[in-house]
């Protein structure tokens, strides 16, 4: 594949799609910008441009977003959702969850816990 200086649409669409189907996995710059067809600092500039967001605050956002869901749609213990959406710990998860919410993973389960059964997991709009 030919080295390219611009990231197209359905390009960054495919490299989305990767880190989503593979939050769980290790999530490095290279590896995104050679689906990219680039290499790793012209990524890193062109998917910041385009995103907003440098890759890695963006992977980190995707796997603290997909943590919430899974803490508010499933029973499953913290530390293994910690491990499905790729952080090395729940410790890792917490920290990241609480600079991006203000609270811990934990404190989002109890007070989830605490709605009355009907008010749980309501469809939204």
């Amino acid at each position: 594949m030919e080295p390219t200086t611009s990231l197209d649409n359905n390009t960054l669409n495919r490299v989305l799609r990767y880190i989503d189907d593979h939050l769980d996995g290790q999530l490095e710059v290279a590896a995104l910008a050679d689906l990219a067809g680039m290499s790793a600092s012209c990524f890193a500039r062109l998917f910041q441009q385009k995103v907003q967001l440098a890759p890695h605050a963006f992977v980190l956002r995707a796997r603290v977003e997909r943590a919430r869901r899974l803490l508010l749609e499933t029973a499953i213990p913290i530390a293994e959702i910690a491990m499905e959406v790729g952080f090395s710990s729940q410790a890792c998860l917490n920290v990241a969850y609480k600079m991006h919410y203000g609270e811990t993973p934990g404190s989002l389960r109890l007070k989830d816990s605490r709605k009355p059964k009907d008010m749980q997991h309501a469809p939204e709009g």
